[in-house]
């Protein structure tokens, strides 16, 4: 089986042979067949290959004059960072006996952001330098102008004598108005998209980063144990590199050792961020819920969007080669040309209805056209007795909670829906009960993205075939887990709840 397809799962696996995951992996490790991750690069375009190339015989040119040539080039770079940001959470790790549930609550509803720019040279870090707005040639000149020589003042005087200046090919960058700065101020002495010399990092040449590796000293780790494991209990949450660094002790070793003493690395889970309110209002649903029929959930449409962007999150923990032998797998990921798909999709007992597909933006006036024309088509191939007693549900999203969809609604249902400012309230941010959030996006998401997305329309192909895929007993699953999560969250009091038995 792992002949035929290194990618598949261990989850998939014991699904097809009824066997337990550490069955599997006891079999796999024999064997000697190891679970490498994808890496993600960033996509080349054709004439990609030929101006890196170029580049790197000009960069060796320069290293053969001198050595040092690179230690005097100022790298620079700017980067956004959201309240929302993604988190390698495979990194995050929380070393304990027992499972100390550990999670983080991340606000998706009120976003914000910050632009930073920051440069390197010779040893020196040079900022953070904050724009106040979207970055553009008026803003990055006058920070060029007025902020960089500040941020210098403290870089030893024969650095800044020698320095190259180095900068992307983001659009402010090679404006002509910065572009004759830079003439300037830098002579012949920078690179970047249309600098002086033409030598220049294109977009795509991010893999072009200047590491070290500095060699740990070898350190009796079975000596060290006892400072080990006091350290895991003092710092839970330190990652194996940093208590290599700290130590001098392996990574492999250390881990060899915490796991020996019981500990084991759990990972963070992220939260949508709630109120106080919303704790009430959750409780509220919950136990409107428990005061239905037990197979009530089994009646209702839950319904949701999602967005699936070409560029979309990957998870790269769950894609495996299995080998015996690292094959250097990796996917290119074009962030530079971004398309998206917008989805509906509903789930109602073992059923999914859909997928319909948005052509634009999601508005109260295409909702209600989903409503009135394309639900009764979509819902055609559900059982006649399902569709007369259903209920259906809805977030709170801004153009589901519109008048005239509320109205249609209203003209469809007849007091059977849940939503906000409907006959029975939807708590606000609580994914963790919606089946489209806690099961069908992310099941999508795993099948969908194992390859890279060429086309908005491959994509909706993907989608419509991953959903064909799933197991109507697999749905049931995953609609009774609602009613469990439902006591789960009275249990937490209207609060974040975790490990469903």
């Amino acid at each position: 089986m792992i002949t035929n397809n290194p990618h598949i799962s261990t989850r998939e696996i014991g699904r097809q042979l009824d066997f337990p995951k550490s069955t599997m992996h006891r079999i796999l490790k024999v064997h000697r067949l190891h679970p490498y991750h994808i890496t993600l690069t960033q996509q080349l375009q054709a004439g990609d290959f030929e101006r890196r190339r170029l580049f790197c015989r000009w960069a060796q040119t320069m290293i053969q004059q001198d050595p040092e040539f690179f230690h005097y080039v100022l790298f620079s770079d700017e980067a956004t960072f959201h309240n929302t940001g993604q988190l390698n959470r495979h990194n995050c790790h929380y070393w304990s006996v027992e499972n100390p549930h550990w999670h983080r609550e991340v606000d998706h509803q009120q976003r914000w952001s910050l632009i930073v720019w920051c440069g390197i040279v010779n040893g020196n870090l040079i900022g953070p330098y904050f724009f106040d707005g979207n970055v553009n040639s008026h803003n990055y000149l006058q920070f060029l102008i007025s902020d960089l020589p500040k941020l210098l003042e403290n870089v030893e005087l024969h650095t800044r004598v020698r320095m190259w200046f180095q900068q992307d090919g983001a659009p402010p960058h090679y404006a002509r108005i910065v572009r004759d700065y830079l003439n300037t101020r830098f002579t012949n002495q920078w690179i970047g998209h249309e600098s002086f010399k033409n030598k220049y990092f294109e977009q795509n040449s991010s893999s072009l980063e200047i590491t070290s590796i500095n060699d740990m000293p070898s350190i009796s780790g079975e000596v060290r144990a006892p400072d080990i494991i006091a350290s895991a209990l003092v710092n839970p949450t330190d990652s194996l590199r940093r208590r290599e660094r700290d130590s001098g002790i392996s990574r492999s070793t250390i881990s060899r050792i915490l796991r020996e003493n019981s500990f084991h690395p759990y990972r963070m889970s992220l939260h949508q961020a709630m109120t106080l309110d919303d704790h009430r209002q959750r409780l509220i649903f919950c136990n409107w819920i428990t005061q239905q029929l037990p197979i009530f959930h089994r009646s209702i449409l839950f319904s949701d969007e999602c967005t699936f962007k070409s560029d979309g999150e990957v998870n790269t923990y769950n894609l495996c080669y299995w080998a015996q032998e690292n094959p250097h797998w990796y996917r290119e990921i074009d962030h530079q040309r971004i398309w998206k798909v917008n989805v509906w999709c509903g789930i109602v007992d073992t059923h999914i209805v859909g997928p319909f597909f948005f052509e634009e933006n999601l508005n109260r006036f295409l909702y209600v056209d989903l409503l009135e024309n394309e639900l009764p088509r979509l819902l055609e191939d559900i059982p006649l007795q399902l569709r007369l007693n259903m209920w259906f549900q809805q977030d709170g999203c801004p153009a589901h909670t519109s008048v005239i969809a509320r109205q249609q609604l209203n003209r469809i249902f007849r007091g059977q829906w849940i939503g906000k400012y409907g006959p029975h309230n939807w708590p606000p941010r609580s994914p963790d009960l919606t089946i489209l959030d806690f099961y069908l996006w992310g099941r999508i998401k795993d099948l969908a993205y194992r390859e890279r997305p060429t086309t908005s329309e491959d994509m909706k192909n993907r989608i419509r075939e991953t959903i064909q895929t799933l197991d109507p007993v697999e749905i049931r699953r995953a609609t009774d887990d609602f009613q469990r999560r439902i006591t789960a969250c009275i249990h937490a009091r209207g609060g974040h709840f975790e490990n469903l038995d």
